[in-house]
């Protein structure tokens, strides 16, 4: 199985600068149209950027879309070994 559904690990994916699919979050903790801020199970998802909105949310899957600046993974570890 997947290690994003065996782990419950939060799914990003990124369409250009101007769509951001994620899968696997809890709601949302925080939306203006220059930043919102996303629950997961590893820390809150952070989306910069211009003229956001959301185009569709459901209890596990969410699309926003605009000009995104940055997405900034706050709070989550790696438990994986190696080197940075």
């Amino acid at each position: 199985m997947p290690e994003d559904v065996v782990l419950d690990l939060p799914r990003l994916t990124m369409i250009g600068q101007y769509q951001l699919y994620i899968g696997n979050h809890r709601g949302i903790l925080e939306f203006t149209q220059s930043k919102m801020k996303i629950q997961s199970t590893h820390g809150p998802i952070l989306v910069l950027g211009e003229k956001l909105r959301i185009i569709s949310i459901t209890s596990h899957e969410l699309l926003i879309a605009g000009l995104i600046g940055q997405v900034i993974l706050e709070g989550t570890q790696s438990n994986r070994g190696g080197t940075d």
